[in-house]
């Protein structure tokens, strides 16, 4: 079996990388960072027996996306299974973000996402399964929310949409919304907060932590795990769906 993990050298993206090495026989990890990704394939090469092999992508340049696409279908292959991860836009009321700002993340995010699909879904095998990485902002909306929950949701509406078309084939498109979790982003946040407010990292960890219901944030592989399962025949009958991993953030609505 083969997997593309894109974002997959830090973060969410490499607990899935690092789970999925366990099993398959090809692994491909892609992003934008060289030295993050031969660390992380080197890490995964110590572990597994699994062919792992990564290659830079940037999904804001999507200019040069589609060629780096068909070099991939050449060297790689048709992949099984595919994680659709990127960073998040950045928070700010709708009055602070510049329109380059919006055109900037919906090329990134929506625009590199179609193409990564109309690359590969059309080349998929039968079972074959691709899993995006979304957010709880898609049922937890706010001020200074705007851009991230916007595009969010868009991603929902085509993966949504997809599930029905690729059914028949038994493709299954589904989605994992994951809360605050332990993230290089996630610490980087803390650490604007704990600046702003004058006060230390681990103060400002547990003063966020304490707001959430369980009281902690989630471990990526908490959340890698989720999307084995998505990707395994044992959720052979499961598409169409988007599965929160925020530890009861949004409860609500129904």
């Amino acid at each position: 079996m083969k997997a593309i993990i894109f974002g997959g050298s830090s973060g969410i993206g490499k607990a899935v990388a690092k789970r999925c090495a366990q099993e398959c026989n090809d692994l491909l990890i892609c992003s934008r960072n060289e030295d993050k990704l031969s660390k992380t394939v080197e890490e995964i090469r110590t572990l597994n027996t699994c062919r792992v092999s990564y290659k830079i992508v940037d999904l804001s340049d999507t200019d040069n996306l589609s060629f780096l696409l068909d070099e991939i279908v050449e060297s790689f292959g048709i992949p099984d299974y595919v994680l659709l991860n990127g960073g998040g836009p950045p928070f700010g009321t709708f009055e602070s973000i510049e329109l380059e700002t919006w055109y900037q993340y919906f090329n990134q995010i929506i625009i590199s996402n179609i193409q990564i699909l109309k690359k590969f879904l059309p080349l998929m095998r039968s079972k074959g399964s691709v899993v995006f990485i979304l957010s709880d902002v898609i049922r937890n909306a706010g001020a200074g929310k705007v851009l991230p929950c916007s595009l969010r949701m868009a991603l929902m509406g085509i993966f949504k949409c997809l599930s029905f078309e690729y059914a028949e084939r038994s493709i299954r498109l589904n989605a994992v919304s994951p809360g605050p979790t332990q993230t290089e982003r996630a610490v980087n946040l803390l650490n604007s907060s704990a600046e702003k407010q004058n006060i230390s990292f681990e103060e400002m960890k547990i003063k966020f932590c304490s707001n959430l219901p369980m009281k902690r944030m989630a471990s990526p592989e908490e959340v890698a795990e989720i999307v084995h399962f998505l990707f395994s025949e044992k959720s052979s009958y499961i598409t169409g769906c988007n599965i929160m991993c925020d530890g009861g953030l949004t409860v609500a609505p129904f």
